[in-house]
């Protein structure tokens, strides 16, 4: 992958929400908006020094789980242990360079969340991937993650007084 621009990182700059709770590193957002162009030079070596060496600071990888759980209101059943999330509160450099880094996301096979397609979609990818080697005569293999599993989850009793 290419180094990072400055203009870049600028652009990633400019689409950090302001007012967030920072993570374990007491970093807020408005540090990074407001840290002038030292910092931003200062951050866009860093970042390209991990793109070059293929790795990033265990500090980056590490959250703080509020386990709180928080409504997730828009109509949803407040009763649906679903409705609730925990939040989780990582490094705001480790957002950014996420976000730096995923400039040419979604990546062609990614299908979900965009414009004119759809588990159909994929579902039909996978089938034509499938008969394509079985009539190869090769090995098949496919993995499949159910996504709700993969994510925090909320443990949640509901007690209702009537």
């Amino acid at each position: 992958m290419e180094p990072f621009e400055l203009i870049d990182l600028d652009t990633t700059i400019g689409s950090l929400p302001r007012r967030k709770s920072p993570g374990h590193d007491c970093i807020l957002n408005e540090h990074v908006i407001h840290g002038g162009e030292s910092a931003k030079h200062m951050l866009l070596m860093l970042f390209n020094t991990v793109l070059q060496r293929t790795r990033v600071s265990d500090d980056w990888q590490m959250s703080i789980i509020i386990e709180f759980p928080v409504y997730q209101g828009k109509g949803k059943d407040k009763s649906d242990p679903s409705s609730y999330r925990t939040i989780s509160l990582i490094p705001v450099i480790s957002t950014l360079f996420k976000k730096l880094y995923s400039v040419d996301y979604p990546y062609p096979q990614q299908q979900g969340f965009q414009p004119n397609l759809s588990c159909l979609t994929t579902a039909f990818a996978l089938q034509e991937t499938v008969l394509y080697h079985i009539e190869r005569h090769s090995d098949v293999y496919v993995a499949r993650l159910d996504q709700k599993t993969a994510f925090d989850t909320v443990r949640f009793r509901a007690r209702f007084v009537g």
